[in-house]
């Protein structure tokens, strides 16, 4: 029984560690594109144009915006996922009724998710 108890350990300390490891992913994604949108802003749309090319110069500005946009957006779903998944794992084995100390921290099943007081 020792046996497998330390298997069940060796298990559900990989998947925290996983988890913990995507919820800083998660906090990382995050935090670049609130950067990345601070010191980018869209491109204004002019109200009135002179010309053809003032219109053009805006739509190729925001295409380009637009795709920067979406591949920080597409990072920062793939690493929710990736913690979701983490945290899935984790949370089947974990117990519910008492915490689970592991590198200093406390961990509980609380249906939904991975509960940590200390985070």
């Amino acid at each position: 029984m020792s046996e497998e108890l330390n298997e069940q350990d060796c298990l559900l300390r990989s998947a925290l560690d996983a988890f913990e490891l995507y919820a800083e992913e998660v906090k990382r994604a995050r935090d670049e594109g609130a950067r990345w949108q601070r010191e980018n802003p869209p491109p204004p749309m002019p109200q009135t144009v002179e010309s053809l090319t003032e219109m053009e110069d805006y739509e190729s500005k925001n295409r380009e915006y637009s795709v920067r946009l979406k591949v920080w957006t597409e990072k920062l779903m793939d690493a929710e996922i990736k913690k979701r998944e983490a945290e899935n794992k984790a949370e089947k084995l974990l117990p519910s009724e008492f915490f689970y100390r592991y590198r200093g921290k406390r961990y509980q099943s609380r249906g939904g998710g991975v509960h940590s007081p200390e985070s």
